[in-house]
């Protein structure tokens, strides 16, 4: 496997495939949560209220959800595309990227969701929308 150096992680197809991921995951839990509503959390941990439905609600919230990102930045690694993986030729180094950049999809979602805030507030573009505080 080639070496992945810093400078692998600082071109555009990172960011595409960050946010890639979050859609994925996004529809993803959708989906599921459309499906088996009892998955859903209902209430703030720290809240008096019962937080989770049942057993699998609480593994899907405290584990399924967390290594989701993880498998599809993993499954990206299996398509060739050049204009995500840069200089990453083998298979199995696209797979680690792909693992990588889907553990930290949603910090790097959130970075270029201000880049964007930022650059329209500077070019005087009002861009009030509200944020998905399961995101966060």
């Amino acid at each position: 496997m080639e070496g992945i150096s810093f400078s692998t992680f600082w071109h555009a197809g990172t960011a595409i495939l960050g946010v890639l991921v979050v859609i994925a995951v996004t529809l993803l839990r959708k989906a599921l949560e459309t499906a088996v509503p009892k998955l859903k959390q209902k209430a703030d941990e720290d809240a008096k209220e019962v937080t989770y439905g049942n057993g699998w609600a609480r593994w899907y919230n405290k584990v399924f959800l967390y290594f989701i990102p993880v498998i599809f930045g993993g499954l990206a690694g299996l398509v060739d595309a050049p204009t995500l993986f840069g200089e990453i030729k083998t298979m199995s180094g696209r797979i680690l990227f792909g693992i990588v950049i889907g553990w930290f999809s949603r910090d790097l979602y959130k970075f270029v969701r201000a880049a964007i805030s930022s650059f329209a507030k500077k070019s005087g573009v009002d861009m009030e929308v509200e944020p998905d505080k399961r995101l966060e």
